[in-house]
């Protein structure tokens, strides 16, 4: 089943990390996407870019570094 995601743009990325208070987690595992650590929402963020404009935020109960 894949994980429930959405797609941001580029510009409000920034915005839209901040709103949700994600933290940047280090993961050497993929150099296509970051991950980062949402503590309100008790979810990991994976956050992998789509093309120039956009990027992909998949939302996962378990680090996707684990997945890799």
């Amino acid at each position: 089943m894949a994980a429930p995601s959405e797609k941001v743009p580029v510009t409000h990325l920034h915005a839209y990390l901040k709103q949700r208070s994600a933290q940047y987690m280090p993961d050497r595992s993929s150099a296509q996407s970051h991950i980062y650590w949402s503590g309100p929402m008790q979810r990991w963020l994976k956050v992998t870019k789509v093309n120039a404009t956009t990027v992909k935020v998949e939302y996962h109960t378990v680090c996707p570094c684990a997945y890799s």
